[in-house]
């Protein structure tokens, strides 16, 4: 990666438009979060998913017609090939799963299923599920901010929680467009996504940290911070990319199970990389500048 050694573009002089993009995307996210919700999976609304495989493939409106005719199936979708079907009813109970594969059996004499797993989780367990999510989250950041505030300052890791959180509101609204199944392993991949996101952003923090005698030769701290972000910006594209490789792989060959973890992390990587440079970075300007204002006042 040669052609990014040695350059010097000029990132933070389009932090005003790049504040309009994340801007306009973290409002998009938060109304159609709003507007349609996530698509839950059982972990959080509770009730019986059944992964149901038939001989041959099958349509949807018709499994929904069958089930819904004695059961309540808030969600039947394709689960991998046209023949593996994902049905979540809102009953519980040892009978559930055995119920329904008869009635499908009996209404698809043709084309006969056979049950592939089943889980259960109840209303209440799924209400303590989604209050644990956003607690391990929040208290996540709350431990970045600390962290990154005995390393450098604390205002360099509210700076860094800015940055995370835009992550994490843009990569929950491609959940709503994409209406990829929210669960537990969505939370696993949020979390992971929190990590690689401030770990970018601590690579060109500890730049600028390391790069702020240049003050003393005469450059502004805008300067500084442009500086240390081509700096590191061949390490940044090399590792995004690098890992994107293997996120893109896990995207394709990783069946349905896997496929919302993986498209959060492939939003997550190139959504946090943006931020490291557009968002993260930015700020400390923005606080700098402030810092400025307030001793010329004096």
């Amino acid at each position: 990666m040669e052609f990014l050694v040695n350059k010097n573009y000029a990132f933070v002089a389009l932090r005003t438009k790049a504040y309009l993009v994340s801007g306009s995307l973290i409002i998009l996210s938060l109304l159609l979060f709003f507007v349609m919700d996530l698509n839950y999976g059982v972990d959080f609304v509770g009730g019986t998913s059944l992964e149901v495989k038939f001989k041959d493939p099958v349509e949807l409106e018709k499994v929904r017609s069958v089930v819904s005719s004695k059961f309540g199936a808030d969600r039947i979708q394709n689960f991998g090939s046209p023949s593996d079907v994902l049905i979540h009813v809102i009953e519980q109970n040892d009978k559930v799963a055995g119920e329904v594969l008869n009635l499908l059996n009996a209404n698809f004499t043709a084309n006969q299923a056979e049950m592939r797993s089943v889980s259960q989780v109840g209303p209440k367990i799924g209400e303590e599920l989604k209050s644990s999510a956003v607690w391990a989250t929040l208290w996540g950041l709350f431990f970045i901010i600390v962290y990154l505030a005995i390393r450098f300052h604390w205002k360099w890791g509210l700076a860094a929680v800015i940055a995370l959180s835009h992550d994490v509101l843009i990569t929950l609204g491609v959940f709503v467009v994409l209406r990829l199944e929210f669960s537990l392993g969505a939370v696993a991949a949020f979390l992971t996504i929190v990590g690689y996101s401030v770990n970018d952003t601590i690579v060109v923090f500890d730049r600028i940290r390391e790069n702020l005698r240049l003050l003393k030769r005469g450059l502004t701290f805008e300067q500084v911070v442009d500086k240390s972000i081509n700096e590191t910006l061949s390490r940044t594209i090399m590792t995004s990319f690098m890992t994107l490789l293997s996120v893109i792989v896990l995207l394709i060959l990783g069946g349905e199970v896997i496929r919302p973890f993986a498209w959060a992390l492939l939003t997550g990587i190139i959504v946090g990389t943006y931020s490291s440079v557009f968002v993260a970075s930015p700020v400390l300007i923005e606080w700098q500048a402030g810092e400025d204002l307030k001793a010329k006042a004096k």
